[in-house]
């Protein structure tokens, strides 16, 4: 909008004509285009980065899911109401990883952490089986395990969407 005014002005003074303006003005805007190519460039470059790591975590945290989903259909082959409550944990976790916002997330992590809830049941089924025979499965101490390493991804991917998602999306 400005630079109608500024060429009419230099026009006028009188030894500037519209064509030696051009020649003065285009490595200017050259230069100017450069920085701002680079600039876009360089924010591109970040945010990619930025989401290709959150996606990477998410596919981490993914495959553990299915892993200790299978266990604990092995776990609770005989106790469908464990079962049931276990596999609706998982569905929850998956919900949230595909749809909710981080802030959702992190409310349910307060209120009822669907890994948390997960751990409870393996705990539970831990000590009838002491109760039992004296002695539990190895595969209830493999997905403990498990549960531990999710819930350091999770961290992790929480803390690289925070870096990565704009403030609008908590």
């Amino acid at each position: 909008q400005i630079y109608p005014y500024i060429n009419d002005f230099l026009i006028d003074k009188g030894d500037l004509l519209p064509s030696d303006l051009l020649v003065n003005i285009s490595p200017f805007v050259s230069g100017l285009s450069l920085i701002y190519g680079a600039f876009v460039s360089l924010t591109l470059s970040i945010l990619y980065n930025r989401q290709k790591n959150v996606l990477d975590q998410i596919e981490s945290e993914t495959s553990l899911i299915a892993v200790v989903t299978q266990n604990i259909m092995t776990i609770f082959e005989d106790d469908d109401d464990r079962l049931v409550e276990a596999g609706q944990c998982i569905a929850d976790q998956i919900r949230i990883l595909v749809m909710e916002s981080r802030g959702h997330e992190l409310m349910t992590i307060i209120y009822s952490d669907p890994y948390i809830r997960i751990l409870n049941l393996l705990s539970e089924k831990q000590k009838e089986q002491l109760k039992e025979t004296g002695t539990s499965e190895s595969l209830i101490d493999w997905t403990r395990d498990l549960m531990k390493d999710m819930f350091q991804l999770r961290g992790k991917r929480l803390g690289a969407e925070s870096l990565s998602l704009p403030p609008i999306h908590f």
